[in-house]
């Protein structure tokens, strides 16, 4: 009983796996929605604890900014500065 219900729940694993990889296929922006999805999981989990923490966005893996967006804030910050 034990190594069927094992068994299914890998079986169960690898479709959702098989759902994810073709998700991002298609949209890869799936991967910046899931981000944000654990994100406000951890925050969520974070805010019921007694303990206070302090998190920047690195450690919410809420790094959002892709590479490509981040040369152009950084460019638009370096123009600023030279005005």
């Amino acid at each position: 009983e034990e190594k069927k219900k094992t068994i299914i729940h890998a079986e169960g694993e690898m479709a959702s796996a098989k759902m994810i990889g073709a998700a991002i296929q298609q949209n890869p922006g799936f991967i910046e929605l899931r981000k944000i999805s654990v994100a406000k999981e951890i925050a969520s989990l974070l805010s019921r604890s007694s303990n206070r923490m302090v998190l920047d966005s690195s450690s919410l893996l809420m790094n959002l900014v892709g590479e490509n967006d981040k040369a152009k804030l950084e460019a638009a910050a370096a123009a600023q500065n030279k005005k």
